[in-house]
């Protein structure tokens, strides 16, 4: 597999991603109040989000193939493939999660570890959470290959599943490293992908 060049080489990147994600919070009348709101956890656009994981990561199917034997046995064994409108507490967090598109927000109120990693393989994620010290911080992130420079591939084959305590390891697109997150501190997740942010 060719190695993926870096989007988001533009320095202006990490502050229109900061801004937008900002107006949304803040502006009543943004542009995620005004577009319809579905359930995630119901729609076909969370498979599809799975689907297209398996179709464009090959460093990640080959990791699955080695530990899972299969793409199927993995989304079993990990609880994807089950009754997605129940809050599992054996897997899931409960946190506001959005998914942004152009004319839809999904929304649900839990995910799983698995989930936040998967939403991460395939593009770019804002994660809020509390720090040990009790600030909030937000984490613009992904794992997916097009986003990480090449000579970090093979730190991102490590964080292809979640770490003991329900620990994340992300790309950290501000500061340009490897970052992580406890699942159990993270009260917000974003994930937009109305805009292209190349």
């Amino acid at each position: 597999m060719a190695e993926p060049t870096p989007t988001n080489s533009n320095p202006t990147f990490s502050k229109d991603f900061n801004d937008r994600i900002t107006k949304q919070i803040l502006d009543p009348l943004n542009s995620v109040t005004s577009k319809t709101i579905s359930n995630y956890r119901a729609d076909d656009v969370r498979n599809d989000r799975y689907k297209t994981v398996e179709a464009q990561d090959d460093e990640f199917m080959n990791y699955i193939k080695k530990i899972y034997g299969d793409y199927e046995t993995y989304l079993r064994k990990s609880k994807i493939r089950r009754d997605v409108n129940v809050f599992d507490p054996s897997v899931d967090f409960l946190i506001d999660v959005s998914i942004v598109k152009k004319d839809v927000v999904y929304k649900t109120d839990h995910i799983s570890p698995t989930e936040v990693i998967m939403e991460n393989l395939s593009g770019v994620c804002s994660v809020w959470f509390l720090k040990k010290n009790g600030n909030t911080r937000r984490l613009n992130c992904t794992l997916s290959a097009t986003s990480i420079p090449s000579g970090e591939f093979d730190t991102r084959n490590k964080f292809f599943s979640p770490m003991a305590n329900g620990r994340i390891g992300v790309w950290d697109l501000n500061e340009q490293k490897w970052k992580s997150f406890y699942m159990g501190n993270v009260f917000r997740f974003v994930r937009d992908d109305s805009e292209s942010l190349e």
